[in-house]
């Protein structure tokens, strides 16, 4: 039901005109909207908790065995991913990787979106055996 939301959320953002968006654009118009004016009300009431379609992006460093930081559209890194295991081994700097999570929370500067990857099938591109 949320989810329906979200997609509900984001077409308005985008328009109701214009083509299906590049799966980047939708991540643009999220971090636009939450580093806007209502970006807490927003991520509050339509993001939290709730799981958003698949990105990719590469991952930019592990900070712990429980997370990765990835570049969407920030190569400093805009995606903090947080794993619920502990990933297996070092995963490597530039690993192109699609994800599917649940939003956690976000910082607005620098914009970051921390999302939970809460299964090893919504994860790809990581190395066998890294998830579990």
């Amino acid at each position: 039901m949320k989810l329906k939301l979200v997609g509900a959320v984001l077409v308005a953002v985008i328009g109701f005109a214009q083509p299906a968006p590049d799966i980047t654009e939708v991540w643009r118009n999220i971090r636009n909207v939450l580093t806007g004016a209502d970006g807490d009300r927003y991520f509050k009431q339509q993001l939290e908790e709730v799981e958003l379609p698949r990105f990719h992006g590469e991952v930019v460093s592990q900070p712990s065995a429980h997370e990765l930081l990835v570049n969407v559209d920030d190569p400093a890194g805009d995606a903090r991913l947080q794993f619920l295991l502990a990933l297996k081994g070092t995963i490597a700097v530039g690993t192109p990787v699609r994800f599917q999570g649940v939003a956690r929370s976000y910082t607005k500067d620098p914009y970051q979106l921390t999302l939970a990857i809460l299964e090893d099938d919504k994860i790809e591109g990581l190395p066998p055996g890294a998830t579990r």
